[in-house]
């Protein structure tokens, strides 16, 4: 340009708000939070709940009282002006304000033993406000586990995954300069994935066995009613899951889910989970059998890991007909399908913690 030209500076409008609108919302949002949770994890444990500005992009919850980041109050519309990517939308609309809200339970009411069990009180907050997009906005909810997902598959500034900075109990010490954010990646992440995986089994293994039972949600209540004003730690945690476990999650016949803390909570593993040469076997009178090879790559030979298997009958229907194990590298299977069934697909609605 020459010398005679104007630089033009383009001046946004200044965000404002309407503090009463704002603090209604913000009240109804929280509120929602404390009837789902007492719903589900038992009575909200304080008299009343506070909930305040705090001039930071991060939020805090405290026994009866929350810091709110100034970006959750802003009406919708204002957001949208702060540019954010459509996870940060999410953060700052609901996954916010019902994470700080269910910290009353998780981390305040329950407490984590030791740093290795920090991850706890993250997760479990983390996947509780996520229940609730999950009634509301399936596609919020997908998004969210999606985006941790690729987190975790996502290259450091050094290049490595950031997978790989270790299993969830490694608490604070997953963040370092090889792995800037790697205790929100994994402890948020995956520890959110997990509770994720460990939910969809047990709804599955309910399905299975003719229950209405809501198993994840049963244990999840026991867990605050044993551990209310008390220390918890992921052995406790893998205990009071052990006693709502279905059937179909006993891997070589015992009540155990040591095979799922061993290699997923204890692990950093992602892997490929691939069906090969599935064979289908009509009999008269009897359900067809299908036979497979269930291939899991990109991971220890000895991680074991339930998959849900669905058929895809003749009139299109995707429809659950178990769930299995892939223990190692590759595992021969055989499992009753549905009359009519015309094709498998493993894990069609992305449940388990794999790469795309």
């Amino acid at each position: 340009m020459g010398a005679e030209s104007e630089e033009i500076v383009v001046v946004a409008p200044p965000i404002t708000i309407n503090p009463s609108e704002s603090g209604q919302s913000v009240a109804a949002r929280c509120a929602k939070a404390v009837e789902t949770y007492t719903q589900w994890f038992g009575p909200y444990p304080y008299s009343s709940l506070s909930v305040t500005q705090f001039p930071s992009r991060e939020s805090q919850g405290w026994p009866g009282l929350v810091f709110l980041s100034s970006a959750a109050w802003l009406p919708a519309e204002e957001r949208a002006r702060l540019k954010l990517d459509p996870y940060g939308r999410v953060v700052y609309g609901d996954l916010m304000p019902w994470h700080e809200t269910a910290h009353m339970w998780w981390g305040d009411v329950v407490f984590w033993r030791g740093y290795r069990d920090q991850w706890l009180v993250e997760a479990l907050s983390n996947y509780s406000a996520l229940m609730m997009i999950e009634r509301s906005n399936p596609e919020e909810f997908r998004l969210s586990l999606d985006r941790y997902r690729d987190d975790l598959l996502s290259h450091t500034p050094g290049g490595r995954l950031y997978l790989e900075a270790g299993p969830v109990d490694h608490g604070i010490r997953l963040s370092s300069s090889e792995f800037p954010q790697g205790y929100v990646a994994i402890s948020y992440g995956r520890g959110t994935w997990l509770l994720h995986m460990l939910r969809t089994m047990f709804d599955d293994g309910a399905r299975k066995d003719g229950s209405q039972e809501d198993l994840f949600l049963k244990a999840l209540r026991s867990l605050r009613e044993r551990y209310a004003f008390k220390e918890t730690s992921t052995s406790d945690l893998e205990k009071v899951f052990e006693e709502y476990m279905p059937a179909s999650l006993r891997f070589e016949g015992s009540r155990s889910l040591d095979w799922f803390f061993d290699g997923w909570v204890n692990g950093t593993a992602i892997p490929t989970i691939t069906l090969q040469d599935v064979r289908i076997t009509n009999r008269e009178g009897q359900s067809p059998i299908a036979t497979f090879t269930l291939n899991q790559k990109d991971a220890p030979h000895d991680l074991v890991t339930s998959v849900p298997i669905y058929a895809v009958t003749s009139d299109n229907r995707r429809v659950l007909a178990g769930r299995v194990f892939a223990d190692g590298d590759s595992t021969k299977l055989r499992l009753t399908v549905p009359a009519g069934t015309k094709r498998l697909l493993v894990d069609p609605f992305r449940t388990v913690l794999r790469r795309p």
